[in-house]
């Protein structure tokens, strides 16, 4: 994913158009405040699964496409997602350390939120009144329900052509 590739120079980028003296700075300033914790976290997880769809998105662009052929690649997708998911704690640490080493550049600690016994607004996972660290909290909060919804949405959109072959 190129951003990630040229993620230091964004933020160097931005970091720049935030002393400008015009409305620019303004918003370049709100970007740089919003990479935070969650932001980078998700760009790891985003990058690990559209490197798994690229392929698969290019044979979508193709003019003479293959229907047999696109579920299958589909298929295989699902399944090297499923496997991964199988394995989501080895999987995620290499997310958890790559976005450590994008915190840094941005000079910010990766920390999860705080949890609250009611909170309503956003995740909060049961910890059994321990506090998680935070590369667990974003492995369940983030990671795991992002990668069940992508495996998901490739089995709606695209597995559930099987039914043609067979019919």
């Amino acid at each position: 994913m190129i951003f990630v590739e040229l993620f230091p120079y964004v933020v160097i980028s931005l970091e720049n158009i935030s002393e400008w003296t015009d409305a620019s700075s303004v918003d370049a300033n709100l970007l740089l405040k919003s990479m935070d914790s969650t932001f980078l976290i998700s760009l790891q997880v985003i990058k690990v699964l559209f490197s798994y769809e690229l392929p698969l998105c290019k044979q979508l662009q193709q003019i003479e496409i293959d229907l047999r052929e696109a579920v299958g690649a589909a298929d295989d997708n699902v399944n090297a997602l499923k496997i991964r998911r199988q394995k989501i704690d080895v999987e995620f640490h290499k997310m958890f350390e790559n976005s450590k080493k994008m915190a840094e550049f941005l000079d910010v600690t990766i920390s999860s939120k705080r949890l609250n016994k009611r909170q309503q607004n956003r995740a909060n996972p049961s910890t059994n009144g321990k506090e998680l660290e935070p590369e667990a909290y974003f492995r369940i909060t983030i990671c795991i329900p992002f990668i069940d919804a992508f495996i998901q949405q490739l089995e709606d959109r695209f597995l559930e052509h099987r039914n043609v072959f067979n019919g």
